[in-house]
């Protein structure tokens, strides 16, 4: 509907200066309920604002705050340029959703609406802007208030919600549960209730002696009515191609009063993997690859059946009497199959699905692919392993908390790769997944140990043959530089590593900047001098970095510890983005995974030398660890003590290097 067709529709044009007030007292009174609600979260996680914002401000602001996906559609029908607009921002999809931009909140939404330049204009923008709210428990309150009030102005009524949690509630406690085509099904509300989501409340319940569990929907739509039918037909007619899925058992609707609740019975299981690891106390390798192959064979059944889930997440990820991870909860799902009686109730340009596990183009409305569920399948993989999603700024590893296991390393490798912001930097089908697997574990089997320690002895001597049988100390800059550079150009079977006594860690990133100094993954160092010893042997070399922390970053005046060098040209505070989005002196404000980010830190560490090797290294194995702590009490180093060093660590091999000797 357009500004001409609205205005025909208005029982009253001059009821819109009356509505203009209403309307924006529904929004004032949104505004205040968040910061009410977000006062108490605060309270009750006895957290800093400060807290608040670092560790939960990204979902909060997902759920009060982020649009819906037809942004551009907006600023048209409200007559605004939004290709100007949008001048800041990056493009996220270059093709069917060419104009699919992110990081337009409510806020800049009402802004746009308070420039209106007539109470008509201004009425018809809060009917456009009631259209983009997303479907979610906090936006669907502030919609609905905003919709009561336009029905009262126009001669239709807009989509309404059916208000229908409370009375099922109720009509379940007063009846011990309802009545089905097959019967009574016993439910009690205060202690069945198996969860919530966006599209439904699932109980647990009794019919005859069998356990089930009954999804209602509730507070819903017309569309999300459409997604619920099409969640338990396009699953069923395929139920017997896929594996590892929610078994969906009958389609049928309650009735109280005038009041219609859509429900689905479906097979009870056993929990779900976020009670599953909260119930844990020690981690084990079986049961990372128990998730691991169980979601594969699942994932790879939905992919032949043109299923992308789009809300992956350790709460739909339920568990069977067989201990096996059962995918479930399809209601944001998009199909593709012509098989599939109900399609494109979902886009693949829809911005839906949870923020902590949803891929960054899905988050951006960007166009979805399979790759998008690989994102979500390493999230969960990361979380289960590490109780945390991997923010993209570095990470743990799977191999170090796994040291004995060989397939930890092909799992970290998988994991990372399921990671990557770019969608066609991902793997892009199961299939993929399970080559690379077999691909990688057939080489742990063949690779040699020592292949990587030879090439990084012949690395080191090519630039400082003087180390070699001889513990020797170099302080030439351009011979540190030039030894740095040619470690981090060459591939090894796996990354080297560096450590300090307290912790070792993979070297993904080692590299000089402008000033001379070095970035080691993030972390800002001085190179002053090397000290290097290397033999034959190999497997008990030493490389050690003597370093020292620069001073603090200095801007505008001001002493940072970390910053954020964006796009290559302006230089900020890390804590300017550590929200996810970034507001430009412009005001604009862009989500940092649209940008070319780099994150500079300056530790205030005290250890003053950093080893560097190779995996199995006796330098880097943990078992050495106390030698290198030892280190760092000696101001300065000097021949005896490498010696000294490198008698104490070759004590301690790996299994695999004492079957090499």
């Amino acid at each position: 509907m357009n500004f001409i067709e609205f205005l025909g529709s208005l029982k009253d044009p001059q009821l819109c200066k009356e509505y203009k007030n209403k309307l924006k007292n529904k929004y004032t009174a949104y505004l205040e309920s968040e910061r009410l609600e977000r006062q108490q979260f605060i309270y009750e996680k006895d957290i800093s604002d400060e807290g608040f914002l670092d560790r939960y401000s990204d979902n909060w602001n997902y759920e009060w705050f982020f649009v819906g996906n037809d942004i551009e559609t907006f600023y048209t029908n409200l007559g605004l340029d939004f290709g100007h607009l949008a001048s800041t921002k990056k493009v996220l999809w270059n093709g069917e959703f060419e104009y699919c931009y992110k990081d337009y909140t409510i806020h800049d939404m009402w802004s746009q609406l308070e420039k209106s330049e007539n109470d008509e204009r201004f009425c018809f923008g809060i009917y456009e802007f009631s259209k983009i709210l997303r479907n979610n428990e906090k936006q669907d309150i502030l919609r609905n208030g905003l919709q009561i009030l336009l029905d009262e102005m126009l001669i239709f009524k807009t989509e309404e919600l059916v208000p229908s949690e409370k009375v099922l509630s109720q009509y379940l406690e007063q009846n011990n549960g309802f009545i089905c085509m097959f019967g009574h099904i016993r439910i009690d509300i205060k202690n069945d209730r198996l969860g919530q989501g966006g599209n439904g409340i699932v109980y647990a319940g009794k019919l005859g002696s069998s356990d089930i569990a009954v999804k209602f929907l509730i507070n819903y739509t017309s569309k999300k009515l459409e997604r619920f039918k099409a969640e338990y037909i396009n699953i069923n007619m395929v139920k017997s191609n896929l594996v590892n899925t929610v078994d969906y058992i009958h389609y049928e609707v309650l009735k109280v009063g005038s009041l219609e609740i859509p429900f689905i019975i479906m097979k009870k299981y056993d929990g779900c993997l976020k009670k599953f690891k909260n119930g844990i106390t020690e981690l084990k390798w079986e049961d990372v690859k128990r998730i691991y192959f169980s979601l594969c064979k699942a994932l790879k059944t939905l992919e032949e059946n043109k299923i992308i889930h789009r809300d992956l997440k350790p709460e739909n990820i339920l568990i069977d009497e067989s201990s096996e991870f059962i995918i479930s909860d399809f209601g944001i799902a998009h199909f593709e199959s012509d098989e599939s009686p109900i399609k494109n109730i979902t886009k693949k340009g829809d911005r839906l699905a949870n923020f902590e596990f949803a891929a960054p183009e899905q988050v951006g409305g960007k166009e979805i692919s399979f790759a998008t569920d690989i994102y979500a399948f390493g999230q969960i993989l990361y979380w289960f392993v590490f109780g945390e999603v991997n923010r993209g700024t570095g990470g743990n590893n799977l191999e170090r908390l796994f040291e004995n296991e060989r397939e930890a390393i092909i799992l970290n490798q998988i994991v990372y790769k399921c990671l990557a912001n770019n969608p066609l930097d991902r793997f892009q089908n199961i299939e993929e997944i399970e080559d690379c697997y077999t691909s990688l574990y057939n080489k742990e089997r063949n690779v040699d140990v020592y292949e990587d320690m030879h090439k990084f002895s012949d690395i080191v001597r090519s630039v400082l043959p003087e180390c070699y049988r001889h513990a020797y100390c170099f302080e030439n800059k351009t011979d540190i530089s030039n030894l740095i550079k040619k470690l981090s150009e060459n591939k090894f079977n796996r990354p080297l590593e560096y450590n300090t006594g307290s912790a070792n860690n993979q070297i993904k990133s080692f590299y000089e900047i402008e000033n001379g100094n070095f970035i080691l993954e993030t972390r800002e160092i001085i190179v002053n001098r090397i000290w290097g010893l290397f033999e034959d042997s190999c497997y008990n070399d030493i490389l050690i970095l003597e370093i020292e922390n620069p001073k603090l970053y200095l801007l505008d005046g001001e002493e940072y510890s970390a910053v954020a060098i964006i796009n290559n040209e302006l230089t900020v505070p890390y804590n300017k983005i550590a929200s996810g989005y970034f507001r430009f002196p412009n005001g604009a404000v862009e989500s940092i995974v649209n940008m070319d980010i780099e994150e500079r830190f300056i530790y205030d560490e005290t250890e003053k030398y950093i080893v560097i090797g190779t995996y199995h290294q006796c330098s880097i194995i943990p078992e050495n660890d106390g030698y290198i702590d030892d280190l760092q009490k000696y101001p300065n180093l000097n021949e005896q003590i490498i010696l000294q060093l490198k008698k104490n660590i070759s004590k301690n091999k790996t299994y695999e290097v004492k079957l090499g000797l």
